[in-house]
């Protein structure tokens, strides 16, 4: 999921594994998600680690089995941290929502290896011994210790191969739900390296949650094609489009949602409206029926209906 930095020591030597002690289950409902992990063949991948944090707590890891799936069911309603590691391989970090009341995305992961030359560049260039010391303070939920380790580490680094260990940085930040921090920390990887989709994913995702979707599209929009946030990422950076009147811009959108997650009712109900809006009757009305046939029992629904019955009575 990310563009493999010129040295990527963090992910190969001593993975850095985002996961706090858990004292008590808040984070336990009845959400689930879901997913698989492949390597750049499409040949699935056994045993990779997958560790779910939200606000600092969650499961233990677990791994995904031996056609490279993984599942959990147990989870509260919400964004979720979801991070996936294989000796190797650039972990993959990003966010997903957890629905206790409905289904939720499907977390599909690209891990690709580490070039031989950037293990050898990379084994020169560090102290294994710092990186395996804050590996082992992030395994025991000592965030700010294991900040200092990866904070060492930078110091030993040319500005150009920081992203991976800032990725470690921002993690404990993370962890301690210290958000302006871990943004501040994922904005200076983006800096060094603009293509850094695990940094510009979980930027996007966090500037969603945090009610900036203006911000938040600046970074998604850097996104390669093919690499997606949640659904509900680009469904409320096109809400917030529409209500301020961009009409043009809500639709691209919508439009996204549609063509990557056509099987989301809501995603046809918010193009119906903007179509509505542009006078593009025909077109309204068939995202309204559309969202009818997907979700028939919803307010959502209703709303369409009537909306449908109002197009009719102008034919």
């Amino acid at each position: 999921m990310r563009h493999v930095a010129p040295l990527v020591l963090i992910a190969l030597l001593l993975t850095v594994v985002a996961t706090t002690p858990v004292l008590a289950q808040g984070w336990a409902g009845r959400g689930r998600l879901q997913g698989s992990v492949k390597d750049e063949n499409g040949k699935p991948i056994e045993g990779a680690r997958v560790t779910l944090i939200r606000a600092g707590e969650g499961p233990e890891p677990f791994f995904t089995n031996s056609k490279g799936k993984w599942s959990f069911l147990g989870l509260t309603n919400g964004m979720w941290n979801v991070s996936i590691e294989f000796p190797g391989y650039v972990p993959s970090e990003g966010t997903v929502g957890a629905n206790e009341f409905g289904s939720s995305p499907t977390v599909n992961v690209t891990l690709r290896p580490i070039p031989p030359e950037v293990l050898a560049e990379a084994a020169a260039a560090l102290s294994v011994e710092l990186l395996d010391k804050g590996n082992q303070l992030l395994q025991e939920g000592k965030t700010a210790e294991a900040r200092a380790e990866y904070e060492n580490a930078i110091a030993e680094l040319e500005v150009e191969n920081h992203p991976p260990v800032l990725m470690g940085i921002a993690r404990t930040y993370y962890q301690e739900d210290n958000l302006e921090q871990a943004e501040a920390t994922l904005r200076r990887i983006v800096e060094i390296e603009p293509d850094n989709v695990d940094a510009l994913k979980l930027l996007g995702s966090m500037l969603v949650a945090q009610g900036r979707p203006d911000e938040a599209k600046v970074f998604m929009d850097q996104l390669p094609e093919g690499e997606l946030l949640d659904a509900d990422a680009y469904l409320n950076v096109g809400i917030d489009l529409y209500n301020d009147g961009n009409l043009d811009e809500a639709l691209v959108e919508f439009e996204r949602v549609v063509g990557n997650f056509p099987e989301l009712a809501a995603a046809y109900y918010y193009r119906g409206l903007v179509l509505l809006n542009k006078g593009e009757n025909a077109a309204a009305a068939a995202d309204f029926e559309k969202l009818i046939e997907l979700a028939p029992d919803t307010p959502r629904a209703t709303e369409a209906r009537d909306f449908l019955e109002y197009l009719n009575q102008g034919e």
